[in-house]
Parts: C-alpha cells; structure tokens; sequence
C-alpha cells in the first residue's frame, strides 16, 4: 500500500535538476518512479530506462559530481543530437514544400497532433 506522500509526488518518469539531490532523486525511486536524467553544475546524465541512483551516489561521492557516471549518456550530447534531428527535419520539410522554416515547424507539430488523434482518439 502507497503512503498518502507516496500518493501526493506520483510515480512514473521524472528529469531532476540542481535543486534535487541524489537523496531526493533516490526517494522518487523508492515510490515506483525512475530517474531519467539528473543535472548539477558539472554537468548531466541521462538514460531513457532510467538511472541507477546508487551508482549515481557513489559516483557523487567518488567525484564530487554526476557527471561522467558509467552506462549514461551525457545530457548535453542527448540535447545536441535531438535539436540536430529536429533541425533536419524541419529544413527537410521547408525544402520539400516551399515554405518557411518556422512554417514547416508548425506543418510538422499538427501532422504529429493528427496522427495522435488518428492512433489514440479524441480525449474529452
């Protein structure tokens, strides 16, 4: 049985900043959640079936940042490839029909909406 506090913060997938600690990150763990990516100032890590916080602690502890921790991938690195494939696409779909970047941009974000509707349905 969940707590009313476990209740309250919810489980699922959550991306932690600064103001987190690893401690805070590892109390989400322990409600059902799981980390995905975690920030501080030396840097972030991320990994999309979620992070191992003992490994992050340690790590923390061995190097004073979260950084560089061993089966992650750095959160600057992931930014860098999805805003290139977002960038691609967009230029691809601009050169494709003639029209304006920031026109392709919209093209591409009600294209996606309609195939949601199209797979998911009509939500109230």
């Amino acid at each position: 049985m969940r707590s009313a506090y476990a209740e309250s913060l919810g489980a699922g997938a959550y991306s932690v900043g600064v103001a987190y600690s690893v401690q805070q990150a590892a109390q989400r763990v322990a409600i059902g959640g799981r980390i995905v990516a975690i920030t501080d100032v030396g840097g972030g890590v991320f990994r999309g079936d979620g992070l191992d916080v003992d490994r992050l602690t340690w790590h923390l502890r061995e190097t004073g940042s979260i950084a560089g921790v061993s089966g992650t991938e750095g959160v600057e690195a992931r930014m860098r490839r999805v805003l290139t494939c977002a960038f691609d696409e967009v230029w691809r779909v601009a050169a494709e029909r003639g029209i304006s970047s920031r026109l392709a941009a919209y093209v591409i974000a009600v294209e996606r909406v309609a195939q949601a509707t199209r797979t998911r349905g009509l939500y109230p």
